[in-house]
């Protein structure tokens, strides 16, 4: 990839006026849990792999994929969000343009990884969108896809999220569900556990791993049992869920 030229941008503009926006000097929790979705995403990471960082926001997690792959594009809806993110990582070497996620502009296998970090949650189709990242992606390619917790966030099954930005959110059965309709095969995660039993050990290892330095990630079974856990929020509850869908190696839903 190359550096792209930055456009006369003020770089004191306040981004985060534009929809649910962070920076990365932000010292909060926020950018702290975005930045582990990010690091956990570089497990999937090549130097040869050709990224898409979806909705990249303010850049600095797209930026973070460029130091692993030297081909990375970050696309966002937002115009003054791809100016900013030009403007301070002008040198970066990735590539940031204005995109839909429901409609990408790429031709289609042109990706080996999607990421889609807390953004399903704001498109009116997001059937659509799983369609898109089907198609951009190349045989065997995968999506890493995260969204907020529906039980976490108090919502009941249907119930519009209290956050304006978010037009729905889902229990991971019910993104489990969605996802394979798009997917053969969906791994799935959970991010910043919360439980009333501080010794349980979903809620030990996840704080654990941030007392360490490592993202907060951990991996769950798509099973009934959890399925119903979730559910019910109790005996623990993630703020986030994260999936990993891979792609048949000979290109269609297997």
């Amino acid at each position: 990839m190359f550096p792209i030229s930055a456009p006369d941008i003020n770089l004191s503009v306040d981004i985060t006026n534009f929809g649910e926006r962070i920076l990365a000097d932000d010292d909060s929790r926020m950018v702290r849990e975005h930045m582990d979705r990010y690091r956990f995403a570089l497990r999937y990471v090549e130097p040869t792999s050709q990224v898409l960082d979806c909705a990249c926001g303010t850049g600095y997690g797209s930026v973070l994929l460029g130091q692993r792959s030297e081909d990375v594009v970050a696309v966002d809806l937002s115009k003054e969000a791809i100016q900013f993110c030009r403007a301070r990582y002008a040198a970066s070497g990735v590539r940031f343009e204005m995109g839909n996620a429901e409609e990408l502009k790429f031709e289609s296998e042109s990706f080996d990884l999607y990421i889609c970090f807390e953004t399903i949650e704001h498109v009116p189709n997001p059937e659509k969108l799983l369609a898109e990242a089907v198609r951009v992606l190349k045989p065997g390619g995968r999506l890493l896809v995260s969204t907020p917790n529906r039980v976490f966030s108090g919502l009941g099954p249907g119930e519009k999220p209290s956050n304006p930005f978010h037009l729905q959110e889902w229990s991971l059965k019910e993104f489990h569900t969605m996802l394979s309709r798009h997917f053969g095969r969906v791994s799935h995660y959970v991010q910043r556990v919360k439980s009333p039993n501080k010794f349980h050990p979903k809620y030990v290892l996840s704080k654990g791993k941030r007392l360490m330095g490592l993202p907060d990630v951990l991996s769950v079974k798509a099973d009934e049992k959890n399925f119903k856990s979730l559910e019910d929020g109790n005996p623990w509850n993630p703020m986030i869920l994260i999936s990993e869908c891979r792609k048949s190696s000979l290109g269609a839903k297997q």
